[in-house]
């Protein structure tokens, strides 16, 4: 019985990391698309280490559970086991699907949108230069669009440390035009 209620939580991480995958292009915040692949990432890893104690493959479950259900159901099998991998492996699954809940944007439903989605305040412009911010969150993009949570997540930590240098050096991310998509 645990082994299956074990199998159905990296069943939903699975599905968890679908849907953030699939949610990127069309997240317009940058720090939103990090957290999205880097909790898809976080989510893959999991569900493989799950997959490996159960000696087992498992495919992802039709539609993910919210993170705040899938920490209580690691919380109430840490409660009935006395493995202590299985411990550890549960209680940093619940706590890491309660920071998700705080981290991540909430899912609604946007249309798909012609180019993929960037911050508000960064314009577009025919014949802009390109732009290696921009190029990175394309790379992931793409990278989330073939399921690859891992790349998807060094790509965006990628655009996250091109942020922080320009922002340092006074010439933020959105202060010029990009290439039209």
């Amino acid at each position: 019985m645990e082994d299956e209620r074990l199998a159905g939580l990296a069943a939903a991480l699975r599905a968890a990391a679908r849907d953030a995958l699939a949610r990127l292009a069309a997240e317009p915040w940058l720090h939103a698309k990090r957290a999205l692949a880097e909790h898809a990432e976080e989510d893959t890893l999991t569900a493989a280490a799950i997959e490996a104690l159960l000696d087992r493959a498992l495919h992802a479950a039709d539609a993910p559970p919210p993170p705040a259900r899938i920490a209580a159901e690691a919380r109430a099998l840490a409660a009935t086991t006395d493995d202590p991998g299985r411990l550890g492996l549960l209680l940093g699954l619940a706590a890491a699907q309660e920071r998700h809940a705080d981290e991540l944007p909430a899912p609604g439903w946007r249309p798909a949108a012609e180019a993929p989605a960037r911050d508000p305040f960064v314009l577009r412009e025919p014949g802009a230069a390109p732009d290696p911010i921009d190029d990175a969150i394309s790379a992931a993009e793409r990278a989330a669009a073939a399921g690859d949570a891992g790349r998807a997540a060094d790509h965006m930590r990628t655009a996250a440390e091109l942020d922080r240098r320009r922002t340092e050096a006074g010439d933020p991310w959105g202060t010029r035009p990009i290439p039209e998509a």
